[in-house]
């Protein structure tokens, strides 16, 4: 009975174990495929476990469970990546399925995220900076890439310098703006990435952006205070910010009416409750 119970045990770790590896999500990727077969959904995730270039594989069904064999279709990135018209190759289908081998796509984010750099690169070349939509796209991916923890820390250092030029340029689109900087708070939550962000020259920009406003606070000053406050939420990066005077300069702030000085009063609860010493 005993060796029955451990048999039992060490089915049930490997079965967690391989459930670990993958991640759902409701739709159908799109693109060039590396092969097509039918067969039961437990069977695909073995075959995508099996085979090194396969990141996820996607199926039609009425149910996320089906019973029998469906048609499987196998692909060799996962559903943040875009294709080369800055188009996602996923896109949110109730009657479809896929999943992601989260332990082959966290290898692939290094590659990933430089091919969408470059894609945005290649726009700041083109005359007039290139196609919004297409950079609200790359954007998009970067945002997805992102999104699950375990890339966070290994992604950052890569698209933190590149968002932060794009959050602080005023020739791009306000939404292109807004968009990066959006990037630059998602990168921000997370205890391991304040220093990833104070190294980048994110706090001196966003500082930059707030103190040149001019009269009142738009959408891009607010959002920059928003990138400050989330810097200051984890306290990692607490000593660095305030040796760049980051308490005295939100102080400055809290006497603002509305949003603005709510948000710095927020931010220095965080910053200035930590009992360090800093540097006047």
């Amino acid at each position: 009975m005993r060796c029955f119970f451990g048999l039992l045990a060490c089915i049930l770790m490997i079965s967690l174990g391989k459930a670990k590896t993958a991640r759902y999500r409701a739709g159908v990727l799109d693109g060039d495929f590396l092969e097509r077969f039918t067969m039961t959904v437990s069977e695909a995730r073995d075959y995508c476990i099996r085979t090194p270039s396969c990141i996820s594989f996607s199926f039609m069904s009425p149910t996320r469970f089906p019973e029998g064999d469906v048609t499987c279709i196998f692909f060799a990135f996962s559903d943040w990546h875009v294709k080369s018209n800055g188009e996602s190759v996923f896109r949110e289908d109730p009657s479809w399925h896929s999943y992601v081998n989260t332990t082959r796509e966290r290898d692939a984010v290094p590659q990933e995220v430089n091919l969408v750099l470059e894609r945005l690169d290649s726009m700041s070349n083109l005359r007039g900076g290139g196609s919004v939509d297409y950079k609200l796209s790359l954007f998009d991916s970067l945002y997805y890439i992102l999104l699950p923890k375990e890339h966070k820390v290994m992604a950052s250092p890569l698209i933190s310098p590149a968002a932060l030029k794009y959050a602080s340029s005023k020739r791009e689109d306000t939404t292109v703006r807004l968009s990066a900087m959006r990037t630059l708070i998602l990168i921000g939550d997370s205890s391991e990435t304040g220093k990833i962000l104070f190294d980048a020259g994110v706090y001196h920009s966003m500082q930059q952006i707030i103190s040149t406003r001019g009269e009142g606070w738009d959408v891009i000053s607010k959002t920059a205070l928003d990138v400050i406050s989330n810097m200051c939420l984890y306290r990692s990066a607490n000593e660095i910010l305030r040796n760049a005077g980051a308490h005295h300069f939100l102080l400055s702030i809290t006497t603002e009416p509305g949003f603005p000085g709510l948000q710095a009063t927020l931010a220095l609860t965080h910053l200035g409750d930590d009992g360090f010493e800093h540097n006047d």
